[in-house]
């Protein structure tokens, strides 16, 4: 009986080492929802090393940790469309400071991003050497490929609703080791955007890359016509395609497929030689309004039948790289589709109207004269151009603006 008894004893004792054993192997439920938390936040938008411009967070593999079904795609660089707003100025979200913008209104506000992640270098990019950025209304995000001279580019993104910069994936064809004419891409007025199937698309020589917001990944098609076309904007209009053009040496437009890259040049299109023309098309005037470059104040307008001829000669020299003495930013009046251009060297901003062909001066901006590093967009659900400066290496300034 008595040998029975220590029996049973030792047979417990070995059972409650084993459970206490593998208890010690496991991890900790909060330890373990906290740790999966703080990971989704960082590839959420945290910002995180900006001397790779490829890290964009680690995926679910990298982290280690099973994310639950609800938390955010870890690999995810863009917020949810549901994110939580922050504030941006004082107590108010962006949302918040965006609605009480009064018409005619300038408001400004002051934000900050990784240390560096406006430097012209490796991975970097200062807002210079670009025009127009793009805004995706479902994610809240203001966003320009492209970057300095002779460096590395970078996918820029200011996200509204979290009030952070973070870094876009980069494509995984461009060969970073290589010869740098390979991978330097300035971003000039060649980042156009397909606002339905949240498509951003931009060209460089022959190809047309497209980036798609919803699975943030990129792919390419290789188009027939080259670099002798192709340079200066790409702007996508609805029903025709990304229209492009490049006033130097072969003035013309030429249309790309986005669906399969196929290329129709337009022979006949109205346009004059110059470079560092712009493009910028009214969803509400159905009309692409283009031209401009370097000393020139010709614009033309493209109709959505495809006609195009010369207008009204703008104010003030639209061209895109705005260097401060000279260029501006062509963006749309997101109430009445009338096109908003900022000149960068006296600070004023123009109203053009496509119905009657006039011109007319719109504001006075609080932005010094020869302003350059900024790129811009119409922010449609606000209802606001929004304009972001480098500040420093770490900061940019952000301007609204309300159209009267």
């Amino acid at each position: 009986m008595m040998k029975n008894r220590w029996l049973f004893l030792i047979v417990f004792v070995w059972l409650a080492a084993c459970s206490s054993s593998e208890d010690e192997g496991q991890t900790v439920p909060e330890e373990m929802d906290a740790s999966s938390e703080h990971d989704a936040s960082m590839d959420a938008g945290a910002l995180t090393d900006m001397d790779d411009p490829e890290d964009v967070g680690p995926s679910d593999a990298d982290t280690g940790v099973d994310m639950p079904d609800q938390a955010p795609d870890s690999s995810m660089v863009l917020p949810p469309a549901d994110a939580r707003q922050v504030v941006v100025d004082g107590d108010s979200t962006f949302a918040e400071v965006a609605a009480g913008v009064a018409l005619g209104e300038w408001v400004q506000f002051e934000t900050t991003a990784a240390e560096g992640y406006f430097n012209n270098g490796n991975g970097g990019h200062d807002l210079t050497w670009g025009d127009s950025a793009i805004y995706d209304e479902t994610s809240g995000c203001l966003m320009h490929y492209g970057g300095g001279h002779i460096t590395i580019p970078a996918f820029s993104i200011y996200c509204t609703r979290t009030n952070e910069w973070v870094r876009g994936p980069l494509p995984d064809w461009l060969d970073l080791e290589g010869n740098v004419w390979a991978y330097t891409n300035h971003g000039y007025d060649r980042n156009s955007f397909d606002p339905e199937t949240r498509r951003l698309f931009y060209y460089r020589q022959k190809e047309l890359w497209i980036f798609e917001v919803e699975t943030e990944t990129w792919s390419r098609h290789t188009l027939a016509l080259g670099n002798a076309y192709l340079r200066d904007f790409a702007t996508f209009v609805p029903g025709s395609g990304v229209v492009a053009g490049r006033g130097e040496n072969d003035p013309r437009l030429f249309i790309i497929n986005p669906e399969d890259g196929s290329t129709t040049l337009d022979a006949t299109s109205s346009f004059h030689s110059a470079l560092h023309t712009f493009g910028e098309y009214s969803p509400i005037h159905d009309v692409l309004l283009y031209g401009g470059g370097d000393d020139q104040r010709s614009v033309y307008i493209r109709e959505s039948n495809g006609d195009t001829r010369a207008v009204a000669d703008a104010p003030e020299v639209i061209r895109t790289v705005a260097g401060g003495s000279t260029g501006g930013w062509a963006l749309t009046d997101p109430d009445d589709g009338d096109f908003l251009v900022l000149s960068a060297l006296t600070g004023e901003l123009h109203r053009y109207d496509p119905a009657s062909d006039m011109w007319s001066l719109e504001s006075r901006s609080p932005f010094e004269p020869e302003l350059s590093r900024t790129i811009a967009a119409t922010i449609t659900d606000h209802g606001v151009l929004l304009f972001a400066t480098r500040a420093a290496g770490d900061r940019a300034l952000i301007t609204l603006y309300r159209p009267n």
